[in-house]
């Protein structure tokens, strides 16, 4: 916490939130959740990390969808030109 342009110790970390950034921290047995404005908590970096894995899973599938129908369009005599 700044005041007069100093830092001070943060006493009571549980609850606090923070007046510029509006975000607060809650501490459980465990870690330390930090919250963003509207209530919802900050992902972890374990938890980005995962979210990342599973969209760039995602977009590899549909690639491969979108590779498998372009052959059978091809097959069929359509380019994907003629689509456009």
């Amino acid at each position: 916490n700044r005041t007069d342009g100093r830092l001070l110790k943060i006493r009571k970390m549980q609850g606090w939130t923070s007046p510029l950034l509006k975000i607060r921290f809650e501490l459980t047995d465990e870690e330390l959740l930090i919250c963003r404005p509207d209530g919802q908590k900050f992902l972890s970096f374990i938890e980005t990390e995962a979210k990342m894995a599973e969209a760039q899973k995602q977009a590899e599938k549909e690639k491969q969808r979108a590779e498998i129908l372009a052959a059978k369009l091809k097959e069929l005599g359509v380019t994907v030109e003629d689509l456009m």
